[in-house]
């Protein structure tokens, strides 16, 4: 804070003169901030805050903006000054007829103490957020209908009129896991009132997606830990750099004052959760740690850019620290302070760093020691110890996922450029041709192997270039994309053509070149790629592109044609090398990561690599996938999919206008149907309730028993059985086996029924959604391609789907009636 009263933010470790990252040098001096019509003026004293206040009057009466003091209050934060009282005085202009507008007037405002309330928000304050939120649905009327409301119908009420508005109130000021799972929790509570059903069902399972067994219900506890997330990346990156500075002061005292110089965002910095440091960290960011620490895989957030310790410019307490909670010996407080005192506090002065083959490090120690020192002191000791423990800083930076990113940018960039190059020394492909004489121009292609890969999906990315020379790469990451693969390929043609030859390059990836043809410098580009997947590819290849200004230049052409032109011909020759690749993709170099051009703070996992596609979209896959792998352990199987076939049509979940089926389902999959042997297990009267079936079976009444065995409700399988044979024999191809028709009619007429060849475990699990793969009862060789194999594989098992569920529906209402008959009698 300077002494004008002006709000200055600096780190503590600037407070105390040791510069650990380059952030402790950043000053941010916050005078005002404003959005829309709310604004703040900041100041760290109350003269100073009237001195600003009748400065910004004077300012905007110029251009005839006045305040609304009605609506004006002073917010007191921090420690509460003794005595405040409940209104204070502010000055301002004299808005009146012949009344000079340089007379002060004074107005009286409210004191707010301890909070701040931004854009109808109490900034920091999840817990007003929460109780918002509570409130809203807690107080929220689903309407009436003549019927009951269909499930699919609730659906969309929720999301539209709750998770709508939640959504919006949370990317102002994100809430704590535990109060999202409430709401959540309220959510499935208010679903579960209109079905009146009598056991609650499973929130994790109406909130999964329909393609992993769940029913699309949008949960806030995602929504809110994605938002945090995503915000947490664009503060540290962001465009504004009054925005930019303030997180990274924020990241910067988290590492070094609270976490002993720890990245919190990576490996150790997640051991320890950080829930109960509210007050001291934002909100938004200890939700976003928790979120990514339970994230499996593991979600970081790292730094691209560390060449300020190569460049030895940080603070040896800040290396030492980052030694010690290795496990590396400790340097004691009092030895560092002593060598601080001889002038030696920065790394550069203990010593330097070199490169050896494929970015290995190591620390060499300087020799002798500095003369600041002198020889029998006990400093001189301090120094020892300290050199003596520095080396292993080079095992540190070894397990680093980049250990590149220690070097300058400007260096990564060229290492990354020279492999390229000398990958097309001595790959020794082809070059390309038209006709018989050698190509001057260039292509580029990309491959991805399979097309169409889940963001969970390993998969081989490939990008091919042929010309005047060929190279094919591969490039690393579950997080690549074609996208990557086709920007590449166009960078590496742009690193190895002529700079000062015209020639041009063709690329059957539309995106790419109509960026190149419109913006001519990555600076012009950079608002439009900033927030793109693959943006760090995208920089890369638009500062190539500028130095090629005279040389190379991109161009479209139609990809997969076959046109005898010398575009088309050169296109089919790099398809050909990106596709014939994929067969020996262990033996291809991979493609340099440009961490050189990526932002800032990024993204990390080390099956994925990098991230730079919307990492709300990320989160939410992954941690969908997570809960769905936590389902499918016990609950006596009900939702263990991985046997079964995934093929889940979603109109019966989303669209049905009587979806009574899918109601039924998400009772039997939550295990909370009101059978006999629930109603046994739930009876807290200390009654004794029989398990036996209601229908008279010897046999325990269960959901398995009511809809697979019990002979009341046979007719109603057997109808099913036939209907869906029927249809399955409108959909067998011409040429089919006639013995591979029976097999397959025989299974539909009886799909219902308990078979080890039909049903993987031998256990019907229809009742539950579940659908048996059919690969094998439609065999390959009766179609004419895979993909109308695929298709008729597909529309098989939602057709038996369909079967399943409305079976279901059907049995399940009997059911009731028939209780509900016999209650009746009773």
């Amino acid at each position: 804070m300077d002494n004008d009263g002006a709000l200055s933010i600096r780190t503590s470790s600037a407070v105390k003169g040791e510069v650990h990252t380059p952030d402790d040098r950043a000053i941010l001096r916050v005078s005002m901030i404003e959005a829309t019509d709310d604004s703040y003026l900041f100041a760290t004293s109350r003269p100073a805050m009237s001195l600003f206040c009748l400065m910004m009057e004077r300012f905007q009466f110029a251009y005839g903006w006045l305040t609304q003091w009605s609506k004006t209050v002073m917010y007191v934060v921090g420690p509460i000054p003794p005595n405040t009282p409940a209104r204070m005085s502010m000055p301002s202009i004299t808005n009146k007829p012949s009344i000079s507008p340089f007379k002060i007037t004074f107005h009286p405002v409210p004191v707010v103490t301890g909070r701040l309330s931004f854009l109808n928000t109490d900034i920091d304050n999840a817990n007003a957020t929460y109780e918002l939120l509570r409130d809203l649905i807690n107080n929220f009327a689903v309407p009436k209908f003549h019927t009951h409301t269909p499930i699919t119908l609730l659906r969309k009420i929720v999301n539209q009129n709750i998770v709508s508005k939640a959504r919006a109130r949370l990317c102002l000021q994100p809430i704590q896991q535990p109060q999202a799972r409430h709401l959540d929790s309220l959510i499935s509570t208010l679903v579960h009132r209109t079905l009146r059903f009598k056991y609650h069902p499973s929130p994790d399972i109406l909130f999964l997606p329909i393609n992993l067994h769940g029913f699309g219900f949008s949960s806030i506890e995602r929504i809110n830990d994605s938002i945090a997330i995503d915000g947490l990346g664009r503060d540290l990156n962001h465009q504004v750099l009054a925005y930019r500075q303030m997180a990274r002061i924020t990241l910067a005292d988290w590492t070094c004052k609270l976490n002993k110089c720890i990245h919190p965002f990576h490996d150790s910095g997640f051991n320890a959760s950080t829930s109960h440091k509210h007050g001291i960290l934002p909100r938004a960011w200890i939700t976003a740690h928790d979120a990514m620490r339970t994230l499996q895989p593991r979600l970081s957030l790292l730094p691209t850019d560390l060449s300020y310790i190569y460049q030895g410019d940080t603070h040896i307490k800040h290396i030492t620290s980052i030694l010690d909670s290795h496990g590396f010996p400790s340097v004691s407080g009092h030895g560092l302070r002593s060598l601080t005192a001889h002038d030696c506090s920065v790394l550069s002065e203990f010593g330097s760093w070199s490169v050896g083959s494929h970015s290995s490090f190591s620390f060499r120690p300087a020799f002798p020691r500095p003369a600041s020192i002198p020889p029998a002191s006990v400093a001189a000791l301090h120094w020892t110890a300290v050199t003596a423990v520095l080396p292993s800083l080079a095992r540190v930076v070894a397990a680093l996922p980049a250990p590149d990113v220690l070097l300058p940018r400007a260096l990564r960039r060229q290492h990354a450029e020279n492999a390229i190059r000398i990958t097309f020394a001595t790959q020794g492909l082809q070059a390309a041709t038209y006709g018989d004489n050698p190509a001057l121009d260039w292509a580029s292609d990309g491959s991805m192997v399979p097309a169409a890969a889940a963001r969970h999906q390993r998969r081989s990315v490939t990008a091919a270039v042929t010309g005047p020379r060929s190279a094919v790469f591969i490039l690393p990451g579950r997080a690549s994309s074609i996208l990557h693969g086709e920007v590449f390929a166009q960078i590496a043609a742009f690193t190895v053509a002529e700079r000062e030859t015209a020639a041009r390059l063709f690329s059957d990836h539309l995106l790419t070149t109509k960026l190149l043809d419109r913006y001519t410098s990555r600076a012009e580009a950079e608002p439009r790629v900033r927030r793109m997947n693959g943006r760090a590819y995208y920089r890369w290849l638009f500062t190539l592109a500028e130095e090629h200004a005279r040389g190379l230049r991109a161009e479209y052409t139609r990809g997969h044609c076959d046109a005898d032109d010398a575009p088309s011909a050169l296109n089919r020759s790099a398809d050909h090398f990106a596709t014939k690749a994929q067969t020996l993709s262990h033996f291809l170099p991979a493609a340099p990561v440009p961490t050189f051009t990526m932002d800032d703070y990024a993204f990390y996992t080390p099956e994925d690599g990098w991230i730079e596609s919307s990492i709300s979209t990320f989160f939410a896959h992954h941690r969908d996938r997570q809960t769905a792998g936590a389902l499918s352990i016990g609950r006596s199987g009900r939702m263990t999919t991985f046997q079964y076939s995934d093929s889940r049509p979603e109109y019966p979940y989303t669209r049905a206008f009587s979806a009574y089926s899918a109601a039924v389902q998400l009772y039997a999959r939550s295990g909370q149907l009101p059978t006999a042997s629930v109603l046994a297990d739930r009876n807290r009267t200390g009654a004794i309730i029989p398990r036996l079936c209601r229908e008279g079976c010897v046999a325990i009444e269960d959901d398995y028993h009511v809809f697979v065995h019990c002979p009341q409700y046979a007719p109603y399988r057997r109808e099913a059985g036939s209907d869906l044979a029927r249809r399955f024999a409108r959909r067998v191809p011409n040429g089919m086996p006639q013995d591979d028709v029976d097999q397959l009619l025989a299974a539909a007429t009886v799909f219902y029924h308990q078979s080890a060849g039909v049903w993987p475990t031998g256990h019907s699990a229809y009742y539950l959604g579940h659908t048996p793969r059919l690969d094998s009862l439609l065999p390959r060789a009766v179609f004419q391609s895979g993909e109308r194999h695929r298709t008729a594989v597909f529309h098989g098992q939602c057709d038996w789907h369909y079967a399943s569920i409305r079976l279901a529906g059907r049995i399940w209402g009997a059911f009731q009636r028939r209780a509900a008959a016999r209650d009746s009698h009773a």
